[in-house]
C-alpha cells in the first residue's frame, strides 16, 4: 500500500507542477478556451461537488486567456484537494482494522479522479503549447525539466510548437 501512496504523491505533485508552470507562462501565451470539465465523469463525491461548484464561472468570462487561467486553477486546486483527501483516507485506513480490499475499494474513486485530472492537465498542456512562441516554449521546457527531471521537450516538439496530431 505504501508503494501506491508514493506513486500517488509523485503523480499528483507532477500534475500540480505542470499546472503551476503553465500558469506562470499564461501571460505570454495565446490560447483558445479550454474544454469543459464534466462533473459527472468523476467518481468521488468531493470532486463532483468541487467541479459543479466551479462549473458556472467560465460562462461569465469572455476573454479566452482568463477562461484558460480559471481552468488551470480549477485543475490545480482539484488535484491538491484530491491529494489531501487521499492522504487522509489512506492514513485512516492504515490506523484502523480495515481490510486491504476494503481500503482499495475506498481509494479506487480517488485513483479514477486523479486519472481524469491528469488527462485534463495533459489536454490543457497540448492546447497550451501552440500558444507559445518557439523561444518561450523552449524556455518553458527547460524550466519544467529542472522541476521534473524526466520531462523533456524534444527538438521536434519545439520545432512544430506542439502541433502534432
Amino acid at each position: 500500500m505504501g508503494l501506491a501512496a508514493s506513486a500517488w504523491e509523485r503523480r499528483g505533485g507532477t500534475v500540480v507542477t505542470l499546472l503551476s508552470q503553465m500558469s506562470r507562462y499564461l501571460p505570454v501565451a495565446h490560447v483558445d478556451p479550454p474544454a469543459r470539465v464534466h462533473p459527472e465523469r468523476f467518481k468521488s463525491k468531493s470532486m463532483i461537488d468541487y467541479v459543479r461548484l466551479h462549473e458556472i464561472l467560465p460562462q461569465f468570462l469572455i476573454h479566452s486567456g482568463l477562461r484558460f487561467q480559471l481552468h488551470l486553477r480549477l485543475l490545480r486546486r482539484a488535484v491538491e484537494t484530491l491529494r489531501a483527501e487521499f492522504q487522509r483516507l489512506y492514513q485512516a485506513g492504515e490506523r484502523s482494522e480495515v481490510s486491504p480490499q476494503e481500503l482499495w475499494g475506498r481509494l479506487d474513486p480517488y485513483f479514477h479522479d486523479l486519472d481524469l485530472l491528469t488527462i485534463q492537465t495533459l489536454l490543457a498542456l497540448r492546447a497550451f503549447f501552440p500558444g507559445l512562441s518557439k523561444a518561450e516554449l523552449r524556455k518553458f521546457g527547460v524550466e519544467l525539466h529542472c522541476q521534473v527531471p524526466w520531462f523533456a521537450l524534444s527538438d521536434q516538439t519545439t520545432e512544430s510548437k506542439g502541433l502534432s496530431h
